[in-house]
């Protein structure tokens, strides 16, 4: 009786254990996720800014362009 009660609760320590590593690995795995996704969030919207500002440059050289033609 005395080893079967040893084997359970070896058993039942060792299943706590895993347990606990999994619940550890999966709260860093899910802030690593989290981490990325706002990395990749920043990087769009750099994105686009820099397409944003490019479009308005192009439109102000043009309009530049417009107001150095002579007026008929």
């Amino acid at each position: 009786m005395r080893d079967k009660i040893l084997i359970f609760s070896g058993a039942m320590l060792i299943i706590i254990w895993l347990g606990y590593i999994d619940h550890v690995q999966y709260f860093r795995t899910k802030e690593k996720v989290n981490q990325l996704y706002s990395d990749k969030q920043v990087i769009l919207a750099q994105q686009a800014a820099f397409s944003l500002e490019a479009y308005i440059n192009e439109r102000m050289k043009a309009m530049e362009v417009l107001a150095d033609l002579p007026a008929v």
